[in-house]
């Protein structure tokens, strides 16, 4: 015996299975974000005995900001300052975070979380400088 299903029936049938497929998509979807990038940026300039050095950069999304002082010439031994900040005046820069002894390295002497935006690091003599130095500054951001 042949049964004959009428063609609502098959219809709604195929309807169903698509309801159920999207539906079992929706809790398999993978919701992962990709990873963000990194950004290495790096600026020399002259620091003056009892002077600042201001750089700018732009940090593209929310995120950890590094700060390294990777030399110091002629004597990478000598602390500075070094800080992260917003932009303020001409030159200037409001520090946000900052290290009054940053000697030049490898590893990050301030970090800081910041939104997107223009930022500043200011390089700066705390009184430790005999002579003008050469600096360099390496930011990481996202």
């Amino acid at each position: 015996m042949k049964v004959a299903f009428p063609r609502a029936s098959w219809t709604l049938g195929l309807i169903c299975a698509a309801a159920l497929a999207a539906a079992c998509n929706l809790f398999n979807h993978d919701s992962s974000t990709s990873p963000s990038t990194t950004t290495t940026e790096s600026f020399s300039g002259a620091l003056a005995q009892g002077g600042a050095v201001v750089f700018t950069f732009t940090v593209a999304q929310s995120g950890s900001v590094a700060v390294t002082l990777t030399s110091l010439t002629p004597s990478s031994s000598t602390a500075v300052g070094l800080g992260i900040g917003t932009p303020s005046g001409a030159a200037g820069c409001t520090l946000t975070a900052s290290s009054s002894s940053a000697v030049a390295g490898s590893a990050a002497q301030v970090t800081a979380t910041e939104s997107s935006g223009t930022y500043c690091v200011k390089v700066y003599d705390v009184g430790n400088l005999t002579a003008a130095a050469t600096i360099t500054v390496t930011i990481a951001h996202s």
